[in-house]
């Protein structure tokens, strides 16, 4: 489904402004756009990873859904996401401001870009987060 607009300049914001932490054990890390994470690079070298997505199927197109809704979405991304990666952590995004409500999401190892983007587009999502071998994660537009 093709989303309702293009994201206004102030949700591109809040997506560029959120944060992104991955409930990683030992220790839970969070990624920012932008921002080099060391703790991302330890979990490639464990991991033989080259590549990370940051994913929800929560909220779609930033629309408010009850929490049954949210959940069922979830649970499909995490079969899908088990299916092509070993490596899928739970993972949380949040809106330092407070506006919007937590969102559950997945870390998932050795996703490329293209699916990535192609599952943020079959989950009615605006953007992903992606990070290369660098381990700097981007947002990333599903649609453009």
């Amino acid at each position: 489904m093709r989303p309702p607009a293009d994201p206004p300049a102030a949700l591109r914001q809040a997506y560029a402004e959120a944060w992104y932490r991955v409930d990683a054990a030992p220790t839970p890390f969070r990624l920012q756009p932008g921002q080099p994470c060391a703790a991302l690079h330890a979990l490639y070298r464990e991991r033989g990873a080259k590549c990370a997505l940051f994913i929800s199927a929560c909220n779609p197109f930033s629309r408010l859904c009850s929490e049954q809704v949210n959940a069922a979405a979830q649970q499909r991304l995490r079969a899908v996401l088990k299916q092509e990666s070993d490596c899928v952590l739970e993972a949380v995004g949040g809106d330092p401001a407070g506006e919007w409500p937590d969102e559950p999401a997945f870390l998932a190892l050795g996703l490329a870009r293209e699916r990535g983007l192609a599952l943020g587009r079959a989950f009615d999502q605006y953007a992903v987060l992606w990070a290369g071998a660098d381990a700097v994660p981007w947002l990333s537009w599903c649609f453009p």
